[in-house]
């Protein structure tokens, strides 16, 4: 009990102990997060959406939770069991028939009025945060506050980039298989094969049948920000509950948080329209801080854990490996005999767990394994990815066994350091299991056409290293020992993590590390009034191309979001023409006989009709001659065609 006491003083979570904390029992405060998660449900009812009652549900999960995990595995397991039903909403739909929207926001409306009742039954039995956690908390918010206060600037900048910045590269794939999902009410594999669909289902939740492409564009885009931010406060969690020390504790929470905005994360995310990394940064991190307890709560942070893995199973298929080994680690911490005797000893243990297990194994026989077998070579294939350099995550890696193992020696024999012992196993499980998925990659690559270091492996590489970042910054503030390593090893982390992640800048100046000051100042000249030109050609009801409105990398841009916005499936003839017609009349009349006879062409060039009339004279489309400015203000159009 007095190590206990000593350390909810120094702050540090102790598993397992949430009852035993000074500070007492809920009382009647037990109704304080039974109104916040009501408010919640509320605005999100208000405003016609279902996430209002997934943030309740999340609240008062991670309430009921903390008397049995520490706060921060608590609100990390929240999060992937309140994800479960949108998953089962999204993937079961076309199956039973339910619509996703309504399935999910009945499963969160039940939830939370069940875990309202159990808060306020259990108030005098569950304690209250201490101080110390409460302090985390707060600290870790910090993160969370600069990227609202980020999306304050942008919106508040004049000539900022506020649609531009979400509708690059493959965020127009993003947005057309959210319209298939609306279209097919969930995932319909028969029809629209879609193996990492849990961000576009995301989605697809937050909107309603038949949506335009702007309407799904702006949810896309607050879906992306709000896990973005979500995503930096778990990373700087992770950090937070794992030193033990409150100031550097604090100083590594709000570092970590707040590099998720930078360049090396957020950047590349933008740029190449990669919204599911902030989601799977999300999983991830959330999994590194359900993985952290004690031997009495191993079935249930296994459970939680095999949840997290058909998550990322379903968000991008490589990283599923990294929760399925902390689970594997959760389980055996205390060792098989105790295992065994646990599962014995209480029956409600091998329940939970062989339920989960077979939850499991069923999705990866009913859905993986026919994913698998139709998109399986997908994964030796390339993609568009910058060229990476494989050495960010090849030194975080070697720098984040290195420190494991000097901490591992540093603490042999030392029982009162299991909070630092299980550091070291979560560090080492999530390396070498991120190993093992890389080298699974790079053996796919060599037998495929594709380069080995590839997009794939590239894309798996820069995630990890993201996830490493964290690690490494805990494993070093957390360093025992005498003065000068427990100085030395931040020191040194910290200087190969900024040499590891700044290789690879968008060009020089404070704007190339901090994306949101590059979006608040427009990204480019034009790049916004592109994009609302674009938004206002793809909600036309009729089919459109550009052929010669502006240059070629807006036709492109143009092209790319209008066939994407028209195709049928991921494998419709027209969208081989997004980047192709740029000077060629008969891919142009090619095109246009794919879309139909009341497809319409806009155009910069007064001679654009003569040519397309010539070229194609049976076709009979409508042409229109404009400029991106006129597009965009709504004076020229595919509306004002004769």
């Amino acid at each position: 009990m007095a190590h206990v006491q000593q350390a909810a003083r120094a702050g540090v979570e102790t598993p397992g102990t949430a009852s035993r904390l000074p500070d007492g029992p809920w009382g009647r405060l037990a109704a304080l997060p039974v109104a916040v998660a009501a408010a919640a449900a509320a605005l999100g009812l208000g405003v016609d959406s279902p996430w209002g009652l997934a943030i309740a549900a999340w609240l008062l999960l991670t309430v009921a939770l903390s008397s049995r995990l520490t706060a921060s595995a608590a609100a990390g397991a929240s999060v992937l069991v309140v994800l479960v039903p949108a998953l089962v909403a999204v993937r079961t739909g076309p199956a039973t028939g339910l619509p996703p929207r309504e399935t999910a926001t009945t499963c969160w409306a039940v939830l939370a009025l069940v875990l309202a009742v159990v808060c306020v039954l259990g108030r005098h039995r569950w304690a209250r945060p201490s101080a110390a956690t409460a302090a985390r908390v707060l600290t870790v918010s910090l993160p969370g506050l600069v990227g609202v206060a980020s999306v304050g600037v942008v919106l508040l900048s004049p000539g900022s980039a506020l649609t531009a910045w979400a509708m690059r590269n493959d965020s127009a794939n993003n947005v057309m298989f959210v319209r298939f999902l609306l279209e097919d009410g969930g995932v319909d594999p028969s029809v629209h094969p879609n193996p990492a669909y849990l961000l576009q289902g995301l989605v697809s939740l937050g909107l309603t049948a038949p949506a335009s492409v702007s309407q799904t564009l702006d949810a896309y885009a607050l879906l992306w920000i709000g896990i973005t931010i979500a995503a930096a406060v778990s990373l700087a969690a992770v950090v937070a509950s794992s030193v033990r020390r409150p100031g550097p504790a604090a100083l590594g929470a709000v570092l970590v948080g707040c590099f998720t905005y930078s360049w090396f994360v957020v950047g590349f995310s933008m740029t190449y329209g990669f919204a599911n990394v902030p989601l799977a940064l999300l999983l991830l991190a959330c999994s590194l801080l359900v993985a952290r307890g004690t031997p009495s709560t191993a079935v249930l942070r296994t459970a939680v854990l095999v949840a997290g893995t058909v998550l990322l199973l379903a968000t991008w298929a490589p990283l599923a490996v990294v929760p399925a080994a902390l689970g594997l680690v959760a389980l055996l911490g205390g060792g098989p005999r105790g295992l065994v005797a646990r599962l014995v000893a209480v029956p409600v243990h091998s329940v939970v767990l062989g339920a989960s297990l077979a939850a499991a194994l069923a999705y990866a026989a009913v859905v993986v394994l026919p994913d698998l077998r139709t998109d399986g070579g997908n994964l030796s294939q390339g993609g568009a990815f910058p060229d990476l350099s494989p050495w960010p995550y090849v030194v975080l890696s070697v720098l984040a066994l290195a420190l494991a193992t000097t901490a591992a020696l540093r603490q042999r024999g030392r029982r009162e350091r299991r909070g630092a012992d299980q550091l070291v196993v979560r560090a080492v499980a999530t390396v070498v299991a991120g190993g093992v998925a890389m080298a699974g990659l790079v053996a796919l690559a060599a037998a495929g056409s594709s380069p080995v270091w590839g997009y794939y492996p590239q894309k798996l590489s820069w995630i990890l290293a993201i996830v490493t970042v964290a690690l490494v910054a805990s494993l070093s503030l957390d360093a025992t020992g005498p003065l000068t390593w427990r100085v030395a090893a931040p020191v040194v982390t910290a200087l190969v993590v900024v040499g590891a992640v700044t290789t690879v800048v968008d060009g020089p100046g404070i704007r190339g590390y901090v994306p949101a000051l590059k979006v608040a100042r427009g990204i480019e000249p034009g790049a916004e009034e592109d994009a609302r030109a674009v938004l206002r050609l793809a909600d036309d009801p009729r089919p459109t191309l550009v052929w010669l409105l502006d240059s070629t990398a807006f036709d492109d841009l143009a092209n790319s979001w209008l066939v994407a916005s028209e195709a049928t499936s991921v494998d419709d003839p027209i969208r081989a023409y997004a980047g192709t017609i740029e000077h060629d009349p008969e891919q142009v009349c090619a095109a246009l006989r794919r879309l139909g006879q009341d497809a319409v062409v806009v155009t910069g060039a007064d001679n654009v009709p003569a040519v397309i009339a010539a070229t194609c004279p049976a076709q009979g489309s409508q042409v229109v001659v404009g400029s991106v400015a006129s597009v965009a203000g709504g004076d020229v159009g595919p509306s004002d065609a004769p």
